[in-house]
């Protein structure tokens, strides 16, 4: 984690994401329901995911 990161972390705590609060517009699988905690719509997330090889 780069210092910027650590800071902000430090600064504004951790965020708690309630089943309520999920996010249900995400690919689906048959028989699996999938529902998001954290995207950029709800936290601002960015570059979750690791890029391809």
């Amino acid at each position: 984690m780069n210092p910027t990161s650590e800071s902000k972390w430090c600064l504004h705590g951790v965020r708690v994401v309630r089943s309520s609060d999920l996010d249900p517009n995400t690919p689906q699988t048959p028989g699996m329901n999938r529902a998001a905690a954290i995207t950029h719509a709800t936290a601002g997330a960015e570059k979750l995911w690791p890029a391809p090889s």
